[in-house]
């Protein structure tokens, strides 16, 4: 259902029951779904939290940086879930009260927002607004590797939501 929900809205998803071909390293090529991937959907069930296999996935979204988002397909005992999950905020779409369609809007959210840039994006500004507000003093100017880094992430990241501002493009 997830994966058809995707497909409506126009977005790939790679899953390993369809994309793995006959006689493959499977765990190879599902290490490579992952290394391709933008966000790593953790589909969360009583089943995949014992797995030594979805522990395996697991670590490897983290050693290659991916995002993650755990999907609770089915309730689970939170002390039986790895640590590297529990800190995350869990979409669930099993109990009683979840609407699939409001969970699913929940996970789009999660997918399309980069958090991370919302964040550096926050900082970029209030940099931005004090050399402003400053009246534009070189001393309020970045410099060095700050100035590196906010000329990268600006690069990588300008055609993002949320977009550089012509003040932090300044």
């Amino acid at each position: 259902r997830l994966t058809e929900n995707f497909a409506a809205q126009n977005m790939e998803a790679w899953v390993d029951w369809e994309d793995i071909p006959p006689s493959v390293d499977w765990m190879k090529q599902i290490e490579k779904g992952i290394e391709e991937a933008d966000i790593f959907v953790f589909i969360v069930s009583p089943d995949s939290i014992r797995s030594s296999v979805c522990a395996e996935e697991v670590a490897h979204a983290i050693k290659n940086g991916k995002r993650i988002a755990p999907v609770v397909a089915r309730e689970v005992d939170m002390k039986e879930a790895p640590a590297t999950l529990t800190h995350l905020n869990w979409i669930f779409f099993s109990r009683p009260q979840d609407k699939f369609e409001e969970a699913f809007e929940k996970l789009l959210t999660a997918v399309r927002t980069d958090y991370g840039w919302v964040q550096t994006h926050a900082q970029l500004q209030v940099k931005a607004l004090e050399w402003e507000r400053n009246n534009h003093e070189d001393s309020f100017l970045l410099r060095g590797k700050e100035l590196a880094d906010a000329e990268a992430q600006l690069m990588v990241n300008g055609e993002k939501d949320p977009l550089p501002t012509e003040l932090q493009r300044q």
